[in-house]
């Protein structure tokens, strides 16, 4: 993808991903959460999910101030299986885009399903994993 191409995909996911920034605020984030987020977000997820927001956070913070390291240090061997919902409003599927420079084996299968698709619908997650993908062909 050309660098021009690449500016409605970032502003498309900067626009998705708003809620990081709130996340990165000290004790207000927890506060909300224990307040009134975790009903909302079970109600939307279907399922109880207990502390995981107040879990995740945690996760938020960590990931996005460990973003000084990238790129990281070289191209991954083992094999990767992304599964892309493309419904999903937080995530655009075109993050997907250019895996394949940084990951040798990787497969993406994508998903008529929304972000929650994973919990709420577990079974049918599971499933999708069970199957057999498609070997890359090699040519002598």
């Amino acid at each position: 993808m050309h660098v021009h191409g690449a500016w409605p995909q970032l502003a498309g996911q900067l626009a998705r991903s708003w809620y990081i920034a709130a996340f990165l605020v000290p004790k207000l984030p927890e506060a909300a959460w224990r307040l009134f987020l975790t009903k909302r977000y079970a109600q939307t997820a279907k399922r109880d999910v207990g502390d995981d927001p107040i879990r995740g956070l945690a996760l938020y913070r960590a990931n996005f101030f460990s973003a000084v390291n990238w790129p990281p240090g070289g191209p991954v061997t083992l094999p990767v299986q992304v599964v892309v919902p493309l419904k999903d409003p937080f995530l655009s599927p075109d993050l997907v885009e250019g895996l394949e420079s940084w990951v040798d084996d990787l497969t993406v299968i994508r998903v008529d399903s929304g972000h929650w698709w994973p919990a709420s619908r577990p079974a049918e997650f599971a499933e999708l994993l069970r199957q057999p993908q498609p070997q890359p062909t090699t040519t002598p």
